[in-house]
């Protein structure tokens, strides 16, 4: 295992809280696992691409293997879309600081460029980001 898995794993433990994402249960009941809620499938590695599927956002801890496949939202394209929009907003947010750290200049949104040093916008940015999503998905 990789310090990057080993850090993913850990990332997502602590945000379990020890317990079971789906149905609670202490994670030391049973098998705790880690558990995609994009499935690693090379079919969404092809749609999603690897920094979505390896991304910390889309790793929970479950108790059970049915938690596990409860957890998978794989099949449901307007949670895929919601999830896919904060991993790349997180990401956006932490190249664009790189990117400030080197050329020093200020931070502004990574979903409509708008600066507001109070805030991040991106719950407001949300509405602009649902027209994008297709009518049938966001049933």
């Amino acid at each position: 295992m990789t310090e990057a898995e080993k850090e993913q794993r850990r990332y997502a433990l602590t945000i379990s809280g020890g317990v079971c994402e789906v149905c609670g249960k202490p994670l030391n009941d049973g098998q705790p696992q880690g558990a995609h809620r994009i499935g690693n499938t090379k079919a969404n590695r092809e749609k999603y691409g690897s920094l979505v599927i390896d991304h910390i956002l889309n790793i929970g801890y479950t108790c059970c293997l049915k938690c596990n496949g409860a957890l998978d939202i794989s099949g449901n394209p307007a949670e895929c879309i919601k999830l896919c929009k904060r991993i790349y907003s997180r990401e956006a947010l932490r190249y664009e600081g790189e990117a400030m750290q080197k050329k020093e200049i200020k931070k502004s949104c990574a979903n409509c460029g708008r600066y507001d040093p109070k805030k991040d916008c991106s719950e407001l940015c949300f509405e602009e980001f649902e027209k994008w999503i297709p009518a049938e998905a966001a049933k």
